[in-house]
């Protein structure tokens, strides 16, 4: 099996560090590094401002663990989070987009806005951006979770393409 390298942090202001440290995630998984093996790796995977506060740490960032905690601490900025709230706020189910899309896009919003965010919050963004004709649908039984929100839309969306198609077969 091929070793991949991770992409390297920099620690600037215009990388995303909860992005990188993701990325990075995925590289130790494919490389099936241990926690031990990600701490020894991540050096390699740092620059310029990344590398100098690890060095100026190193000896105290003995675990994956304490190195993921106090790197999201010190890297992490409100940029992402904000960017994702604002999304949140505007973000509506484009006219060709089914609702499968739609939900792993907000999914991802929620995550990078508020990785707490209730069931209850969610559903409401959901509701908020869903098409017009399936809102209509879901508040015959509004949703109470995020599962429920997709299994109705879903039927309801599919109920719709096979009504279009029907009625496209005799014109």
């Amino acid at each position: 099996q091929q070793h991949l390298e991770p992409p390297t942090f920099r620690g600037s202001s215009a990388e995303d560090p909860e992005t990188w440290l993701e990325t990075y995630e995925r590289n130790a998984t494919f490389n099936k590094w241990s926690d031990d093996d990600k701490l020894r790796h991540v050096y390699f995977s740092l620059d310029d401002a990344a590398r100098t506060w690890f060095e100026n740490r190193e000896t105290t960032l003995v675990t994956w663990d304490l190195f993921h905690e106090n790197f999201m601490r010190t890297f992490t900025n409100v940029v992402r989070k904000e960017r994702a709230e604002v999304l949140l706020e505007t973000r509506v189910q484009l006219p060709n987009e089914n609702i499968a899309i739609f939900t792993e896009e907000m999914t991802r919003l929620f995550r990078h806005a508020d990785p707490d965010m209730s069931e209850e919050k969610k559903v409401r963004f959901l509701m908020r951006g869903v098409k017009e004709h399936l809102f209509t649908g879901l508040m015959r039984n509004p949703p109470k979770t995020v599962a429920e929100f997709v299994s109705e839309a879903t039927t309801i969306e599919k109920a719709l393409e096979m009504r279009a198609r029907q009625y496209n077969c005799y014109h």
